[in-house]
């Protein structure tokens, strides 16, 4: 599974707790600075093959776990110690 556009991760991303643009997918995109969780969460998934469809929601709850103090600061080491889940592929 991959996902492709922002707007295709607003379901986990919501339901994970995070704030999330009202148009994701418009041509002029969206303030990462507005919507950080949702700027990395976005940036961590999009194109990337995923191993099952869950661990969109699984990385999701990682993402939006982080503290507003340091989600700017997170580097993928990080996300991954945190146990995000990336394909192997």
């Amino acid at each position: 599974m991959i996902f492709f556009y922002p707007g295709m991760l607003v379901r986990s991303a919501e339901a994970a707790g995070m704030k999330v643009p009202d148009e994701p997918d418009a041509e002029g995109g969206f303030e990462d600075s507005k919507y950080p969780h949702f700027g990395i969460f976005c940036n961590v998934q999009l194109g990337v093959e995923l191993c099952s469809a869950d661990d969109t929601d699984h990385n999701a709850k990682i993402i939006a776990a982080i503290p507003e103090s340091k989600i700017k600061t997170v580097t993928l080491k990080d996300l991954l110690t945190l146990g995000l889940v990336l394909s192997d592929r």
